[in-house]
């Protein structure tokens, strides 16, 4: 009889030192998985608009609007207007030259290339752009789109009483920087993007300056020579 009682002790005796041995190596498990989690986790980035024109975070800007940032204006991703109306909701833009419409209201039509009466204004750095022959065919070189829907006539003026599109250039740093991209794609298309950016030296002053070039093949054959006519350029 005692012989079982001492077996017994002990089997309890060891089945709790078991559990706690498993306990404390949970424990440290956990611990040691503590610092791993909070590096992942996932920190929004401030995103600063001026759609009212003047800066302020987006969560704070009491209208609905949408940015594109310059990380998303890369090739194959958003080059023109057109790629970033398909990034907005409510928001269309025909890419044979406009109009821009916003929630279904737009203008009256294009005319010899004037857009009769816009109800959607685009600015380029805060300068109306009244003609659709105007607007970039490539948004390069830019710090963000600003997509506003709804009317903006108080802050924008005429013509915005659908909304409005900001186009903001990216402005020079601090250092001498330059930069260049070649892209080539399908129907042998063609990119070539350069920048180039430098403070004057003793005004506090930088200058920036971009230019891009693009083309590719025409998308219609000449059935008597069987060659693509109509090749489309963009300068």
């Amino acid at each position: 009889m005692i012989k079982k009682r001492v077996n017994f002790l002990l089997s309890n005796c060891l089945m709790a030192t078991l559990g706690l041995i498993i306990l404390a190596d949970h424990a440290t498990a956990q611990e040691n998985a503590a610092p791993q989690a909070k590096d992942d986790r996932i920190v929004l980035e401030q995103i600063t608009v001026t759609a009212r024109r003047r800066e302020e975070k987006i969560q704070d800007a009491p209208v609905s609007v949408s940015v594109i940032q310059q990380d998303e204006l890369l090739p194959g991703n958003v080059t023109t207007l057109e790629d970033a109306a398909f990034r907005a909701p409510n928001v269309n833009y025909n890419g044979q030259g406009g109009p821009l419409s916003i929630r279904g209201v737009s203008s009256q039509g294009i005319s010899g290339g004037v857009d009769r009466s816009p109800a959607v204004g685009l600015f380029l750095d805060d300068v109306f752009v009244a003609r659709p022959l105007g607007f970039p065919v490539l948004l390069d070189d830019l710090d963000r789109v600003e997509i506003v829907r709804g009317s903006q006539s108080v802050l924008y003026g005429k013509n915005t009483i659908g909304g409005a599109v900001n186009l903001l250039s990216r402005l020079p740093g601090d250092k001498p920087g330059a930069e260049m991209s070649v892209t080539y794609g399908s129907e042998n298309e063609k990119r070539i993007r350069a920048a180039f950016e430098t403070p004057i030296e003793g005004t506090g002053l930088a200058v920036r300056g971009a230019a891009a070039w693009s083309g590719r093949d025409g998308y219609i054959t000449n059935i008597y020579n069987n060659q693509v006519a109509l090749p489309l350029p963009v300068t």
